[in-house]
């Protein structure tokens, strides 16, 4: 069965309209004691392991806070590999992730939509900018495979990466640990929790401080340019009047002050982590988020609302036109001096807000379960992004002036409403067999207002500006059967469609290349999940197919403009497996394997010549890994001493549409062993033992520049010491 988290966060009239309706019955049984359960937390997920599977859900893992702990999931790139065929990316930075799913990908930087919608706390992230949120006291996970239109507000075609917190009861908590490491990494987070009025009101506070050295030498300026400093929080208010009400307020924040983002070109020479700039540069991010959650229990009906407010300011800067790379025959080999031509800079600003309110059967073993509810969200993007001109532009383009300090600069301001109503019927026809049938509406408004001033442009083309809006729709059925083999065994099969909208290129000037299509796909899921052993071996296996029409492709057009383009068609199919085996006492092992094979159906892209179109139809789509592996094992002595061993290994994979520069296989080999007893525990990690060198991301800056890339993280070596109570 599916879990999904759901809660209620302030928005006006609307807020104050739900609560309301929550604080009613509250006052009529204001003599219950306050559940000890998870309130926002449904049964309702196809989870490796569970055969009791919703078959209107689809694929599905579970990780809980020591799965989690083990893996140490200290960046976004950690995920990859984590649930089978999922890939995690770089854009902006190691801080803002792009997840690849069973061949569904998001784009490069911040162009494009998202193809996989994430939730922390009920709050959906849906931007492609904000997602870059610290990984510090998670107590679970969910990766939920395909659509999840039917059960999620927000809703993307590859799936929904769910992650939540404790939430403060009535047992005071708290929990700390301090990691040294490598690069002189330090890693502190704490947090405590407990009641303020026992069965009625509940704190939780919880903190994140930690910095690192970069990995990277700048030859020019003899620095490491990739240093990391965060510094996050989060406070949890949560009240629970009633047995049948239980109100959450959520506030956290976020702080990234880091360095550069260190890029390099994959044809140049040297090791992989020098590089050649003529500044260092920096990345600093500012994001707070507030959320209310509240849900209402009656004997036939569930009320969930979650209301948020979210916001997101960037500010970065670097060197990005790599001039330092380029041969000077007049220097000998290896000889090179600053070149100051160009400096990039961005600094968006995003403004978020969402109501979400779903109703929901509160009984999961009804031969009838059902929930609908409908979501309404306001995103806001405002950038100001460009070129600043350094002292030697003049000479590299070959001007007559001097053009030190002019910016060509581009100001966008893009607003986007989402509207979307969903419900789903899951319905026991005869013994172990399970129908479910649902349906999803959504429709999405684009305005977009675009002025780029280009300093260096002749009249028009020194000042273009224009507006644009344009709306999408998509009505998105989805089926699915479970048929119960015994208890212990469950064979399901999904069928749904899903939908990306469409929107505008912000960096394009020309106002005919500016609009791409919104994105429609039908998925199709056949699995089967067993417990076998009594319990000990748990295992689950699924194969998947999807089509999707008007496929979104991000596409470089030069090294300024970049575009959304749409291949007519495209298919993904692949399998998945999944295995968690405690073959004797204190041994577990778990493998999470994925395969697939995505490729362009149809697609007449843009030459880079300039000359018509090609045809890239039966090309493999870039960043989709052929496989995916993480295995591992940790053996616990009834002492107290362990040992763990892990590997991730991703194969193959082109950083471009037209196939020409790839990512070869590669794995990554991380150890953990050390000590735990009752509420301490000492541990020493390693990660990337072997110092395996590969690149976390690359891109395509067009034919002028060709392809620079960051390189993954190298080996560190580190130690934790953890508590709690």
């Amino acid at each position: 069965m599916r879990t999904h988290r759901i809660s209620s966060a302030p928005a006006g009239m609307m807020f104050t309209a739900v609560l309301a309706s929550l604080a009613l019955p509250a006052i009529a049984d204001s003599s219950a004691t306050a559940p000890v359960s998870q309130p926002y937390q449904l049964e309702k997920a196809t989870v490796v392991g569970q055969p009791d599977s919703n078959a209107g859900t689809g694929a599905a893992t579970r990780l809980n806070a020591s799965d989690l702990a083990g893996r140490e999931l200290i960046s976004p790139r950690d995920l990859t590999a984590v649930v089978p065929n999922l890939a995690t990316f770089d854009a902006n930075g190691d801080r803002t992730p792009r997840f690849s799913l069973r061949g569904l990908r998001e784009n490069n930087f911040s162009y494009g939509e998202s193809a996989v919608a994430m939730y922390i706390d009920d709050v959906p992230y849906a931007d492609l900018y904000s997602r870059g949120v610290p990984l510090y006291g998670i107590e679970g996970a969910e990766f939920l495979r395909g659509p999840q239109g039917t059960l999620f507000g927000a809703s993307r075609p590859g799936g929904v990466i769910n992650l939540f917190t404790r939430l403060p009861g009535n047992t005071p908590t708290g929990y700390g640990s301090l990691r040294y490491g490598s690069y002189d990494a330090l890693n502190v987070e704490a947090g405590v929790s407990g009641p303020v009025v026992k069965d009625t009101a509940y704190l939780g506070v919880s903190g994140l401080y930690s910095k690192r050295e970069g990995f990277f030498h700048n030859l020019v300026t003899g620095n490491a340019p990739d240093n990391r400093e965060t510094l996050a929080g989060r406070v949890q208010a949560r009240w629970t009047p009633t047995e049948r009400v239980d109100v959450t307020v959520t506030a956290s924040g976020e702080r990234f002050h880091d360095g550069g983002i260190v890029s390099r070109p994959l044809n140049a020479g040297g090791d992989l982590y020098d590089l050649k700039a003529d500044q260092d540069g920096y990345n600093r991010v500012d994001s707070h988020t507030f959320s209310l959650r509240a849900a209402w229990t009656g004997e036939q009906v569930r009320v969930v609302s979650v209301s948020t407010r979210r916001d997101f300011r960037q500010s970065l800067q670097g060197d990005f036109d790599y001039a330092e790379y380029q041969p000077n025959p007049l220097l000998p080999p290896g000889f090179f001096v600053p070149i100051p031509v160009i400096s990039g800079y961005a600094a968006p600003r995003v403004g978020q807000w969402s109501q979400e309110l779903r109703l929901e059967s509160p009984d999961p073993k009804a031969a009838l379960k059902w929930n609908a509810g409908g979501y309404w969200g306001e995103h806001v993007l405002r950038n100001d992004s460009g070129f600043v001109y350094g002292s030697a532009a003049q000479a590299a383009f070959g001007l007559p002036f001097s053009v030190t300090g002019l910016r060509d600069q581009t100001l966008a301001s893009q607003r986007d409403v989402n509207f979307a109503f969903f419900g789903q019927l899951t319905y026991t026809v005869v013994e172990n067999l399970d129908v479910t049938a649902g349906v999803r509406w959504e429709r999405d408004e684009r305005n977009l207002d675009r002025t780029h001033l280009n300093p260096l442009a002749p009249p028009p083309f020194n000042n273009i500006a224009f507006k644009a809006s344009r709306d999408f729709d998509g009505f998105q059925p989805k089926a699915g059967l479970a048929y119960h083999l015994s208890p212990d065994a469950t064979l399901w099969f999904s069928a749904a469609e899903a939908y990306q909208p469409g929107g505008f290129s912000p960096s394009q000037d020309d106002p005919t290349k500016l609009n791409y299509a919104k994105s429609t796909s039908e998925h199709y899921e056949l699995g089967l999940s067993s417990r076998l052993l009594d319990g000990q071996l748990r295992a689950s296996i699924n194969g998947f197919l999807i089509e999707t029409k008007d496929y979104q492709v991000y596409r470089p057009i030069t090294v300024q403009t970049f575009q959304v383009l749409n291949a007519a068609r495209a298919r993904t199919w692949g399998a998945e497996g999944e295995l968690r085996w405690e073959p004797v006492k204190g041994l577990e092992l778990t493998v999470a394997a994925g395969w697939s094979q995505a490729e362009f159906r149809r697609f007449d892209a843009p030459n880079p010549t300039g000359a018509g179109l090609e045809d890239l139809g039966g090309r493999t789509i870039n960043f989709v890994p052929q496989f995916t592996l993480d295995a591992s094992g940790i053996y616990r002595l009834p002492c107290g001493w362990f040992v763990g061993a892990g590997v991730t290994a991703v194969g193959e994979y082109w950083f471009d549409e037209r196939n020409t520069a790839k990512q070869s296989p590669y794995a990554l080999l991380r150890l953990r062993a050390g000590w735990e007893k009752g509420n301490f525990g000492v541990a020493a990690f390693a990660h990337n033992l072997t110092d395996t060198k590969y690149y976390a991301n690359a891109l395509d800056l067009g034919p002028s520049q060709g392809f620079v890339g960051t390189p993954g993280d190298p080996q560190v070596f580190g130690i934790e010491v953890t508590g709690k109570f």
